[in-house]
């Protein structure tokens, strides 16, 4: 089971970095969990996905509003249908030119070679500056 999960996550983030976002989403189960806390009318691409067109949007967004500056994976642990990612991510906001570089953890569980449970970042307290309907905001992705 461990090889298949580990597959299934490395196919996840090669799908990513091609930008293949329906060949993500054809990793995902019908029923899946995807989550990154924050508050999602402040900053866009935070928030709760577990619809493919959410998915969707979630790279838009991303595609949209930020420059990737650098993501990198440093640790993949997997115990049996379950593997946490540990990696950096670090993105410059376009409407501000701030930079937001972040550790995250990325949990997922793989049954049957699809995703259930997928990316959960835990942000730090660093402030991400960005704009909103013409407006500047500060909040904290914790």
């Amino acid at each position: 089971m461990a090889q298949k999960t580990r597959a299934t996550v490395d196919k996840f983030y090669e799908r990513v970095g091609a930008g293949d976002i329906d060949g993500v989403i054809d990793l995902l189960a019908e029923d899946f969990h995807w989550e990154i806390p924050g508050d999602s009318e402040t900053v866009p691409w935070l928030g709760r996905r577990n619809t493919p067109e959410a998915v969707k949007e979630f790279f838009a967004h991303m595609g949209d509003l930020v420059d990737r500056e650098a993501f990198d994976i440093d640790r993949v642990v997997v115990d049996g249908q379950d593997a946490v990612v540990l990696g950096r991510a670090a993105v410059t906001v376009r409407a501000t030119g701030k930079l937001m570089d972040t550790l995250f953890a990325a949990h997922f569980v793989v049954e049957e070679d699809v995703a259930v449970g997928v990316p959960t970042w835990p942000h730090d307290d660093t402030p991400v500056e960005t704009r909103q309907n013409g407006r500047d905001f500060e909040c904290y992705t914790r």
